[in-house]
């Protein structure tokens, strides 16, 4: 019977036996053409394998259909956001979210939609309304959570992540957050606590290390330092150019200025859009060349590329460049 084949696919699905569910849908849809059940699953299991666009299509065929079932314009919403199609994914919700604003996952996704945009008005008044209905919801604080810290509203994160932490403790991401919060706020005890407790959770977060390792920096502490940014470097992959530049940093600060340039050296390999990164690698070339081409040609790059991002940097430049042109000029060189 009907009822049974479709209870034998969605034990498939279940398994995560998608051909075989896919094959036994194919079967049915022979047996019951356009089946509304059938073209749902059928949707579903597109979702699952990652076929967006395919998953699109059925949606779609499913709202033109039954134009009056939110659940599939909401389905095709969420269809487009898997597909990170942001703009399109909102049209569709916002759809929902107008024919029945009491709608939660809407207003959910919606907030989810905007903060991938990043509109941020938009992405407040959607977390609003859907802690109308559901206060506590995990994921929708952090939505609000991370719209706070990217807004500098760390205080205000911090109030909203304690609550959190009440409801759910032991959580990974609100330790971490708390931590990050509080090193924005340079409250460096709190932010070292926290990093640990996130830390005993994931051992293998290597930003938290990474942040350690800056807060040993500006505390004095360069050997802790050094053993957090290594710890950093081992569970990180790609890119380190973070990591790389503190460790830089730390070798300045003990004046090991050969394996301070090393390190700036492989920090610009990471990353070589980082302003610090090149101001800091030139200044290390030319502390350890005395005044060579190669210091002359980053602080060439770093006034050419970066001259508003901090106009004292941007000074100290330019006239290393004017000393270093003059000097190579004495010796009867004359440098582009």
């Amino acid at each position: 019977s009907f009822k049974n084949q479709f209870k034998v696919i969605k034990m498939n699905m279940r398994l995560q036996r998608y051909s075989m569910a896919e094959e036994l849908l194919t079967a049915l849809e022979h047996q019951y053409p356009n089946n509304e059940a059938i073209q749902l699953e059928r949707a579903k299991l597109y979702r699952r394998q990652n076929k967006f666009t395919k998953a699109i299509k059925v949606y779609s065929q499913l709202v033109k259909q039954y134009p009056n079932n939110l659940d599939y314009t909401y389905g095709l919403g969420t269809a487009y956001m898997a597909k990170r199609d942001f703009s399109t994914a909102i049209d569709h919700l916002l759809l929902v979210y107008e024919k029945d604003s009491t709608h939660f996952n809407a207003s959910y996704r919606l907030a989810q939609a905007f903060q991938e945009l990043r509109i941020a008005d938009s992405t407040y008044v959607f977390v609003e309304k859907g802690k109308q209905f559901r206060p506590d919801h995990k994921n929708l604080n952090r939505i609000y959570i991370k719209q706070l810290h990217r807004d500098k509203a760390y205080k205000k994160a911090i109030t909203v992540l304690k609550q959190q932490d009440e409801l759910y403790p032991n959580e990974f991401f609100n330790q971490k957050m708390l931590a990050v919060c509080y090193y924005n706020l340079s409250d460096y005890q709190k932010a070292k606590r926290h990093f640990s407790k996130a830390l005993d959770l994931d051992p293998d977060d290597h930003k938290s290390y990474t942040y350690l390792g800056h807060i040993d920096l500006k505390e004095g502490s360069y050997k802790q330092a050094y053993v957090n940014y290594f710890k950093a470097l081992k569970t990180n992959r790609i890119p380190r150019g973070k990591e790389y530049y503190g460790l830089g940093m730390t070798s300045i600060a003990l004046d090991n200025f050969i394996d301070a340039q090393m390190f700036l050296e492989r920090a610009y390999d990471e990353n070589r859009r980082d302003p610090l990164v090149v101001f800091e690698l030139a200044k290390i070339l030319d502390h350890n060349s005395m005044g060579g081409k190669v210091a002359y040609r980053y602080f060439k790059e770093y006034v050419q590329l970066y001259p508003q991002y901090n106009p004292q940097n941007t000074d100290y430049a330019n006239n290393r460049i004017m000393e270093i042109k003059e000097a190579y000029f004495l010796r009867g060189e004359i440098l582009d």
